[in-house]
């Protein structure tokens, strides 16, 4: 919960700092581009390293976790230190292929594995050992598809525009509400 309460927390600042820079920006158009970068994944730095080196120094990088690196970190998982995340390339076999995947392979030489998730609900393993019971899994994936769903269908109803949405600007002192 405290994981959903900070990433809500990242959006709403992070939509409050872009509104303010854009209802500030004819304020500060001499000073140059400010821009906030979201996530301090490899990915979050390098976009920050670049602009740095592009001259753009008035940068802001947010993260919404406790660490820097996103994806590339180690997780404790009954007793053995295992690295999360950034271990495997998704979408390689389809239509559209991710764009990361020539420029890994060109390097590294992986070996492509096909998963189609057929037996995910028996495989969804405990922190602390064990394998969690495949019904209760299967429950927990059948809400998500439903949620899924749902966020689909409420985004499906809202302008494209954006119009919809609720700004409040906070810019040298006065609230601007749009």
């Amino acid at each position: 919960m405290n994981k959903r309460r900070t990433a809500i927390a990242l959006v709403l600042a992070l939509a409050v700092a872009v509104a303010q820079q854009h209802a500030c920006s004819l304020a500060s158009a001499a000073a140059g581009p400010r821009v906030i970068v979201v996530g301090a994944g490899m990915s979050g730095i390098s976009a920050g390293k670049r602009l740095s080196e592009a001259g753009i120094t008035d940068l802001l990088i947010l993260e919404a976790t406790d660490h820097i690196g996103g994806r590339m970190h180690k997780q404790n998982f009954g007793g053995i230190n295992v690295e999360v995340g950034a271990n495997w390339v998704e979408g390689v076999n389809g239509e559209k292929m991710n764009p990361i995947w020539p420029i890994v392979n060109s390097t590294l030489k992986l070996r492509n594995f096909r998963s189609d998730f057929d037996y995910l609900a028996q495989n969804v393993y405990k922190e602390d050992g064990g394998v969690y019971d495949e019904a209760y899994v299967q429950k927990r994936i059948e809400r998500s598809d439903e949620v899924e769903d749902s966020g689909e269908k409420l985004s499906a109803t809202l302008h494209p525009s954006g119009r919809d949405d609720l700004s409040i600007l906070r810019c040298n002192g006065s609230t601007i509400s749009t």
